[in-house]
């Protein structure tokens, strides 16, 4: 006859080892919730098409709106960065100008809809990488500077 030693185990008691499964759960489903995109009415932000073009003279950057699809995009949500080849927003004065040439304004205050022919201009610098168009969703357009 075999005889079974029983040894003294500890472990979690039943009722904890549940409330802890509860809460990986809900902390594992709300990292999840969050960290994928939100889809669904009034999500989607739409795409700006942007070209560059550094004057002949090497002083100026135009950057034009070439098209704007999936949406409109208002002026008064709207805003412009340049990056830094080192990853770094520069700080530079970004003009916004209608397709006729005269200034517009864009950002907190501005009326209007970002159009096609629209377009940007900002002094020249070598260190510059990207610019940017953004609004409260996200990136809408970049385009490298070259």
């Amino acid at each position: 006859m075999k005889k079974y030693v029983r040894k003294k185990e500890e472990g979690v008691s039943p009722v904890i080892a549940t409330i802890l499964m509860v809460a990986i759960t809900v902390v594992l489903a709300a990292t999840l919730y969050l960290m994928l995109p939100k889809s669904g009415p009034g999500s989607s932000n739409p795409n700006v098409g942007l070209a560059p073009q550094i004057s002949a003279d090497g002083t100026t950057v135009t950057v034009t709106v070439s098209s704007v699809s999936g949406g409109t995009v208002p002026l008064g949500t709207l805003g412009a960065k340049v990056i830094n080849k080192d990853g770094t927003v520069a700080t530079v004065t970004i003009t916004l100008h209608a397709a006729d040439g005269t200034n517009t304004s864009y950002g907190s205050g501005a009326s209007g809809t970002l159009t096609g022919g629209m377009y940007f201009t900002f002094a020249y610098n070598s260190n510059y990488d990207t610019f940017q168009l953004y609004n409260d969703k996200g990136v809408l357009g970049e385009t490298k500077i070259q």
